[in-house]
């Protein structure tokens, strides 16, 4: 971070700079299907006041009533039109003036539908003036030397969450002329592919341990980012990560594993079901071939279930253990799951000793695993020198497949972020032997 000048943000009352790292701010560069009001020298609202009037209607709470508009909105078209002479008199009695009939004599009102674009902040959660220049695809913020990213706090934007006010606030903020257009409504939202701002982060830790992130763009602070990241928690959850990079080789494995689940005990794929549709192994939802993408969010409560209803077989593999799972009642479950007479393999990956930061050191969790294992014949543990996947395999009924690791907190050893992906088969056939071919190469490990 040499080319940055900081010298005037490391001089904070009671804070010390401990962190500075270069961060894509997420936004949603959204293309927007709109109703709009072509510039016209009277505005919509001001040119029905005139008409009512001047077909009578000579009271201002007539007029707001009969428009059925907020009276402020109607009360503000009136104050104008007093003020540039178009009608006169007071609120009981307004009339017409002969520059109000040439207005309205002379205005067209046309409204029409047009296609906008607005930048909808991923942090704010709104419409935001971020220049369309600065917004960066993730190749493009890699080369511009930034290599995280934040997540987003909020779901793509739907046409309910856009107020009409903020859109046309955050347009005109970034114009270099006032749109020739006036935003009336927001019919739908077309696309909303995420951007990056780039920005650099600030870490600050107080004397007494409290920490916080400050944001800069372009050498400015962003006040209102800071202040809904602190809202937010940003620091109590796992805000920032890598920016994502196309992994061949993972992705490869992810397509392999799909098409192992879905292949018949002869070796070829299934047939196109009665109806004629083909079930392709790249769908993301494949009932035809058993096949789903379970939520990885629901996965730690899936082990939970499983473990407490299996009755005849249960193998799990995990990179590594963190003292959080095990310490959940996992240990009871599996000895309940011994006796009901369920077989368990659990095959521990390389980073699988790990030590917590409070409480007891993993070894002595996996010490107790080994312990188990001694006392019961079904109970097996064992090493594996390398993990591609790893598997949760539950009697004949699911087979989970993926990069989830079970026994580590949140699915993953790594503190650093990484895309976690699983594919789940309920075909008895494909579990069957997905469980067969995690045993054998248990065995062959053993062996080694």
């Amino acid at each position: 971070m040499s080319d940055l000048d900081l010298s005037s943000f490391d001089n904070v009352v009671g804070q010390k700079l401990v962190d500075v790292r270069r961060v894509g701010l997420p936004v949603y560069w959204t293309q927007m299907e709109v109703l709009v009001e072509e510039k016209r020298d009277l505005h919509l609202i001001s040119e029905y006041c005139l008409r009512l009037i001047d077909a009578g209607v000579s009271t201002s709470q007539l007029v707001i009533s009969l428009l059925g508009l907020p009276p402020t909105i109607t009360k503000v078209a009136l104050a104008e039109l007093l003020q540039i002479d178009a009608i006169a008199g007071d609120e009981s009695s307004l009339k017409m003036t002969r520059l109000g009939k040439d207005l309205l004599s002379n205005y067209d009102v046309r409204c029409v539908e047009a296609t906008w674009f607005t930048a909808f902040d991923g942090i704010l959660k709104r419409p935001h003036p971020w220049r369309r220049d600065q917004l960066l695809t993730a190749t493009q913020l890699v080369n511009a030397g930034h290599s995280i990213e934040l997540n987003l706090f909020c779901d793509k934007p739907k046409a309910k969450d856009l107020d009409a006010g903020e859109v046309w606030s955050a347009l005109v903020s970034v114009a270099r002329e006032k749109p020739a257009e006036r935003l009336l409504s927001i019919r739908s939202v077309r696309k909303a592919p995420i951007r990056f701002v780039p920005a650099v982060a600030l870490a600050y830790k107080g004397e007494k341990g409290a920490a916080h992130v400050s944001f800069l763009v372009d050498g400015r602070p962003l006040d209102s980012h800071t202040r809904v990241f602190a809202e937010s928690g940003g620091l109590k959850r796992p805000m920032f990560k890598e920016l994502q990079v196309v992994d061949a080789d993972a992705a490869q494995l992810r397509v392999n594993t799909r098409k192992r689940l879905v292949r018949r005990a002869t070796g070829t794929q299934p047939k196109a079901p009665a109806s004629g549709r083909l079930a392709l192994p790249g769908k993301r939802d494949e009932p035809a071939n058993g096949l789903s993408v379970p939520k990885v969010y629901d996965l730690s409560t899936r082990l939970q279930a499983i473990t407490r209803s299996v009755t005849s077989r249960l193998i799990i593999t995990t990179r590594g253990v963190s003292p959080g799972v095990l310490s959940s009642g996992i240990l009871a479950d599996i000895s309940n799951s011994l006796g009901r007479g369920a077989k368990v393999w659990i095959g521990l990956g390389p980073d699988a000793i790990r030590f917590g930061s409070r409480g007891r050191p993993v070894e002595e969790w996996i010490d107790e695993f080994r312990e188990l294992s001694t006392r019961n014949d079904g109970f097996k543990v064992f090493a594996l020198p390398t993990i591609e996947f790893t598997h949760l395999i539950a009697d004949s009924k699911l087979a989970i497949v993926g990069d989830y690791d079970w026994l580590s907190s949140d699915g993953s050893v790594s503190k650093h972020f990484r895309e976690r992906w699983a594919i789940e088969s309920v075909a008895p056939e494909s579990v069957d032997r997905e469980a067969m071919r995690v045993l054998a190469h248990a065995a062959k490990s053993t062996k080694k």
